[in-house]
């Protein structure tokens, strides 16, 4: 059985899609800057709030997820 091979197989590849994910991200925060935002609050207004709220949101999904399996987790052979 033969291996099938994708993009993401070969480095050069990856250091290419890695070099377009950040040149693309550095655009976003330099247009942060010169794009006017509505908030309803104002801290909605200040320089990559969101971006900051994303990642806590995301850190907070990612430990409370593992309290929740302290709780309702289950042994390794708990279906057998």
């Amino acid at each position: 059985m033969k291996k099938e091979i994708t993009i993401f197989d070969n480095p050069r590849n990856v250091r290419r899609l890695l070099g377009v994910f950040f040149a693309v991200l550095a655009l976003l925060i330099v247009a942060e800057f010169f794009v006017h935002k509505h908030g309803h609050f104002y801290f909605e207004d200040m320089p990559a709030f969101f971006a900051a709220y994303g990642f806590v949101a995301c850190v907070l999904v990612i430990f409370g997820s593992k309290v929740l399996r302290f709780f309702l987790g289950r042994k390794e052979d708990y279906y057998e």
